[in-house]
């Protein structure tokens, strides 16, 4: 398991599982003379910087699609896990996170799990360049297909146009034009059949990307208002049909795709008034969602119909 991360100055951090309590000991209670447990930091096992970064955009590569492009079976290095990092530029960075694809297993580039993964910041790919800057990035977890959201209100999709891993580069395969205003959120549905994207005048825009490379996405529907103000982040639900969005006004809905023009088919409503939703996630049953506050806090739903 590796956590991903990335601040304001372009420092990428990168955790990995650690086989170690998230506690320590601390000191003794002065009431009952029992040790009382203290929060445990977990430093960062890699960190490097990619120069530009606009430090708000980072989305990890699925480990499932295998090495990138450019990997090689008579590499000196292990291919790596890499992560998309948006620049100011405009342009997309696939990075190495310097942590090793499948360690200890015999990897698809020929065995040499011995080998040290590629270097952390190394740059295997930078597209988009002279493009507004991202505002939100998303792979597709089935096809080596990386979706940008942008500034101007844009999307574009690229893809490897190589199924050689160890060739090809990726490559702007469409761009989606039915957005005003910037996309901050963005997602696939958990099938990838269904690309979900969301600006800041709250509008929801579902695209229909299993599509030939030589024909136009398809726009399926849209909600307009779907949030009263910025659509800030997106998140898939595990039955292929519904997906959760947050927003500035503090409201966490879940949507049906098939169901787009009834509105919201649940809302919550425990963070209105504390600000900002800024993001949100399922868990893999998807019987839980979880949304994070302006004011820290992190709270919990039943996704359960």
């Amino acid at each position: 398991e590796v956590v991903v991360a990335t601040n304001p100055v372009g420092c990428v951090q990168v955790w990995t599982r650690a086989e170690q309590p998230a506690t320590v000991d601390g000191e003794e209670n002065g009431e009952t003379g029992q040790p009382q447990e203290a929060a445990k930091t977990i430093k960062a096992k890699i960190e490097f910087t990619v120069q530009g970064a606009t430090g708000t955009t980072l989305a990890i590569r699925p480990i499932g699609l295998g090495p990138v492009h450019g990997s090689h079976p008579k590499a000196k290095q292990r291919p790596a896990i890499v992560a998309a990092v948006g620049c100011l530029d405009g342009s997309v960075q696939v990075v190495s996170t310097g942590v090793g694809l499948h360690p200890g297993e015999r990897d698809a580039a020929g065995g040499n799990e011995d080998k040290d993964p590629v270097e952390a910041g190394t740059v295997h790919d930078k597209l988009g360049t002279g493009s507004a800057v991202p505002t939100s990035l998303v792979w597709s977890k089935s096809s080596d297909t990386l979706a940008v959201g942008r500034k101007d209100g844009t999307v574009d999709l690229y893809k490897c146009s190589s199924d050689d891993y160890s060739d090809g580069g990726y490559r702007r395969i469409h761009r989606l034009l039915c957005h005003p205003k910037p996309v901050r959120g963005l997602t696939f549905t958990s099938d990838d059949a269904l690309l979900i994207s969301g600006d800041d005048e709250g509008t929801l825009a579902v695209h229909d990307v299993i599509r030939p490379s030589n024909t136009a996405v398809g726009l399926v529907g849209a909600v307009l208002h779907a949030h009263s103000s910025y659509v800030l982040d997106l998140a898939p639900l595990p039955d292929g049909k519904r997906f959760a969005s947050v927003g500035a006004d503090g409201l966490v809905h879940v949507w049906d795709v098939g169901m787009l023009n009834s509105g919201a088919v649940h809302s919550f409503a425990e963070g209105k008034g504390t600000g900002m939703v800024w993001g949100v996630s399922t868990t893999s049953d998807g019987r839980r969602i979880a949304s994070v506050h302006d004011n820290g806090m992190l709270v919990l739903y039943s996704a359960q119909e």
